[in-house]
């Protein structure tokens, strides 16, 4: 299994609390305190676990948590994990006064579609608002994305070789239980020297 911890089956899951406290310490780090975050629709463990690493970050450094700055588009496609859906939330967060500096979005692809929103409403990224995504999809590395990285190319290389050692009978050692601890890729998108 990829993705999800379970003690039957050979596993490599992700601390996705760990992940988004890491995206929002550095924002913090940058001097940012009015921080926003981007949610999908759903209420599973990986949506919970990165609004709790959000939040421990956040009262870690002093600063309350805040559940109007907690946004989720409208569209419902891929859960809220969307363009459209980063979109949308990104608006929402922009009518809140005083205006959010920061936002941490739980996917890469709602983090684009948040940045559309602030080129529409005509604010500079990082000047104005700095953004972090979530997953380091292959274009966040191209467009210049903060984001964290859960390095899925290398689980997925390790998981089939696990795989395919168990089907050729090479393990028979009790199932394998990896956690992986993702990694904040910073880039333009919240360089604090830029801003």
């Amino acid at each position: 299994m990829v993705g999800y911890h379970h003690t039957d089956f050979d596993c490599f899951y992700w601390d996705d609390r760990v992940g988004a406290r890491k995206a929002v310490e550095h924002l913090i780090a940058c001097g940012h305190r009015r921080i926003g975050m981007i949610r999908s629709h759903t209420e599973g463990s990986l949506q919970l676990d990165r609004i709790a690493g959000y939040r421990e970050a956040l009262e870690a450094a002093g600063i309350p948590f805040d559940p109007e700055l907690v946004r989720a588009g409208k569209t419902e496609k891929h859960a809220g994990f969307s363009e459209e859906a980063g979109y949308e939330a990104m608006q929402d967060l922009l009518k809140i006064e005083p205006r959010v500096t920061a936002v941490f979005a739980s996917s890469d692809v709602q983090a684009i579609g948040a940045w559309k929103a602030l080129r529409e409403a005509g604010l500079r990224v990082p000047e104005d608002v700095a953004l972090v995504g979530y997953d380091d999809i292959k274009i966040s590395e191209y467009i210049g994305l903060s984001s964290v990285s859960q390095n899925m190319h290398a689980v997925g290389r390790e998981a089939t070789r696990l795989l395919v050692e168990r089907v050729e009978g090479k393990r028979q050692d009790p199932p394998l239980e990896v956690l992986v601890v993702p990694q904040l890729k910073i880039r333009y998108s919240s360089d604090c020297g830029r801003a």
